[in-house]
């Protein structure tokens, strides 16, 4: 099905990415590492630290100003935080390159490793979901400075040469509405967000709930019937030890925000204590106190030994809420 072209004031005309070796502000583009819908993020040298960073060169709405400016206000506010899990912002700016073409560009902390998507068919289930671990460590610090991530999803969580899962793009979702992201993104996006609420740490705590999904799975790729609802988790499909994190996926990806892990941190925990030989409580966790029922005085009816009590119906079982 073709995508209704977004509407605004004047037709969007592309603008060409730089050429690889040409050298934009104070930045030598060294070369091409990834091309989407967001822009091109090149391996680049700042020729006045002589270091490298990741050069994303912004298109689309991400180049707005407006846009622009966020990031810069972001920089500012995290400019003193040095969190080895999370890729940090070094700079922002406009510049024209070689070409005469202006661009906004956003240089980011240079992370020599591969997405994590691209390592878990290689990997076991327990090497696996220590991804997802670490990258939610990666993105506990970004509340504590008021950042919630907004663009988490297992192409932007690299792993580097010395096993680090590290958190990159932070701050980089398109403005405006999310419904016309690529679904393989669009799975990753809280219902909440779709609905035009401003991002908060239970947002990031979906996204981090779909990664656990793919890193149980082993799908790179995950997707979901329609934008809002959680990918499906196979149960009969899991191992007897991985329906527990059936538990903590279950719980990160309930629609109702307030009902998910509070944050990343609390999302960290469980898995770290899965990894660690613990056990994860059945019931999701939840930001409000449990409704309490009065007491029932009716007994139950007995049954001789041996004879089990029959299930349930499904309106008394605790019902997931994906």
């Amino acid at each position: 099905m073709a995508r209704s072209p977004p509407v605004c004031s004047h037709p969007r005309v592309e603008t060409p990415s730089p050429v690889t070796g040409s050298t934009l502000a104070h930045y030598v583009l060294e070369r091409t590492v990834a091309v989407g819908p967001g822009g091109t993020v090149y391996r680049a040298i700042d020729t006045r630290q002589r270091k490298y960073f990741a050069l994303k060169v912004l298109a689309g709405d991400r180049a707005r100003a407006d846009h622009v400016a966020r990031l810069e206000q972001e920089r500012a506010r995290a400019a003193h935080a040095r969190d080895p899990l999370s890729a940090r912002i070094h700079e922002v700016g406009r510049a024209v390159d070689e070409a005469g073409v202006e661009h906004a560009w956003v240089a980011t902390a240079w992370v020599e490793g591969a997405s994590i998507e691209a390592r878990w068919p290689a990997c076991e289930l327990e090497a696996r979901v220590a991804h997802p671990a670490r990258a939610a460590r990666g993105v506990a610090s970004l509340p504590d400075l008021g950042l919630p991530h907004r663009n988490l999803k297992a192409a932007n969580v690299l792993l580097g040469a010395d096993g680090r899962a590290v958190v990159v793009d932070r701050g980089l979702a398109p403005p405006g509405p999310l419904a016309s992201l690529p679904s393989a993104d669009l799975a990753y996006v809280a219902p909440e967000l779709l609905d035009g609420a401003e991002p908060q740490p239970t947002s990031d705590v979906w996204a981090l709930g779909v990664l656990l999904h793919s890193a149980i799975s082993g799908e790179s790729t995950p997707s979901t019937g329609r934008p809002g609802r959680p990918p499906s988790l196979a149960r009969a499909a899991l191992p007897a030890r991985a329906a527990e994190l059936g538990h903590v996926y279950r719980a990160a990806t309930t629609v109702e925000c307030e009902r998910r892990h509070p944050d990343a941190r609390a999302f960290a925990d469980e898995l770290e204590r899965w990894l660690a030989g613990g056990t994860i409580p059945a019931r999701p966790p939840t930001n409000r106190a449990p409704a309490t029922r009065p007491p029932t005085a009716r007994a139950p009816s007995a049954r001789p030994p041996g004879r089990p009590f029959p299930a349930p119906s499904r309106s008394a079982r605790h019902r997931p809420c994906c």
